[in-house]
């Protein structure tokens, strides 16, 4: 009995030990995002909370923090272009998306930002 115990102990902690290292792959990653109308977004998470993108025709940057799934963005940076025609909608998508803590997941290549009901919002590809 003492061994089954320690054995769902070990694999408890095994299974926290990868969720956490799947949660910890953001830092020093880029991403990207093909948009229907063909405009291409980018995302660079560099490492110390700093980030920066181009969204559309504008560009965007500023600090990320990431705790367990939850990714919060302060975009404290942002270019002043004006965005018309295809560019507009991925800036605009990208801004509210990231406007507000979104849920994660990172699975393989791809970077999946959901809503805090888990409502997939937006795919990126590494």
């Amino acid at each position: 009995m003492k061994a089954l115990v320690f054995f769902i102990a070990i694999s408890f902690s095994c299974a926290t030990t990868v969720q956490a290292q799947k949660t910890l792959t953001l830092p020093g990653t880029s991403w990207t995002k093909k948009f229907e109308d063909e405009s291409i977004s980018a995302i660079h998470f560099k490492s110390a909370g700093q980030f920066s993108g181009k969204f559309g025709c504008a560009g965007m940057g500023g600090t990320y923090q990431l705790v367990g799934d939850e990714l919060t963005v302060d975009a404290e940076q942002h270019t002043r272009n004006i965005c018309v025609g295809p560019d507009e909608s991925a800036h605009l998508e990208l801004v509210r998306t990231f406007s507000k803590p979104r849920r994660i997941s990172i699975k393989k290549t791809k970077l999946v930002i959901m809503d805090q009901d888990k409502k997939v919002l937006l795919e990126f590809l590494r």
